[in-house]
């Protein structure tokens, strides 16, 4: 990669290319170092997945206490290890 720190954001079509492209690049971030165990596993609107820290996210739902709007984006800034990680932290873009 040119720029390794630079922010990258991948969109598709489908949720199937969704999972597959992140399945890959959690698979390059985990060959770098990036422990597996720091990731986050949540349900989310189509199935469970797993996001590392300092992933990007786009939510695709509002919620309302957290003040989340629909196509906001975040990265993942903490993981509660005190719940197996299924709860963490993210940083809203502003």
């Amino acid at each position: 990669m040119a720029a390794p720190d630079a922010t990258q954001f991948v969109f598709t079509f489908t949720n199937r290319d969704v999972d597959a492209l992140n399945a890959e690049s959690r698979h390059v971030r985990h060959d770098r170092g990036e422990p597996a165990e720091s990731d986050l596993r949540l349900v989310t609107k189509h199935w469970p997945a797993n996001f590392p820290l300092r992933d990007q996210v786009q939510f695709t739902d509002a919620l309302k206490p957290p003040r989340i709007c629909d196509a906001d984006v975040g990265t993942i800034t903490a993981i509660d290890p005190k719940h197996r990680g299924h709860s963490g932290t993210a940083r809203l873009r502003p």
